[in-house]
């Protein structure tokens, strides 16, 4: 082989990457300062938008959790059903407070339908289970309060 063919195709020859030379750094866990300049958010909302907001949860007062202390009669409370008798449902409220449900106590649609099926002699054990599920969310009025000290 000529000169010419090794130049061209080098076998096992490769060119040395020098290292480069760094400045020497005192600190080597120095980090430079680098001022990124943050583009101002335009807004979305509206004024009018957020004056209503504004006067929508002022208008509201948060009263805190519920507990038994503060139940009250004649209060609308938004309740799940947490068991399911044959004569009552236990309804979970909010703040882990809990209430019962009385079936002549559910409307009175139900119990004229109740009394129906008393009549007529039908027998059917599962009114309040065909009715509500386990899981569903309804809505209970204290009708009263009563204190039961169950401990665990």
């Amino acid at each position: 082989m000529t000169s010419a063919e090794e130049e061209n195709f080098p076998r096992g020859c490769r060119k040395v990457n020098l290292p480069q030379k760094r400045p020497k750094d005192e600190n080597l866990f120095h980090t430079e300062n680098i001022h990124k300049v943050k583009k101002s958010k335009k807004s979305k909302r509206n004024q009018k938008e957020t004056a209503t907001d504004d006067t929508f949860h002022n208008s509201l007062k948060i009263q805190g959790t519920l507990s038994y202390n503060k139940i009250q009669e004649g209060m609308i409370i938004l309740g799940c059903i947490r068991h399911i008798t044959n004569f009552s449902l236990e309804v979970e409220l909010p703040g882990l407070t809990f209430g019962f449900v009385h079936i002549t106590n559910i409307s009175d649609a139900f119990t004229k339908h109740l009394s129906n099926i008393l009549e007529e002699n039908e027998e059917s054990q599962d009114v309040l289970r065909d009715m509500f599920k386990i899981g569903q969310f309804v809505i209970v009025k204290v009708l009263s309060i009563e204190n039961e000290e169950k401990g665990t």
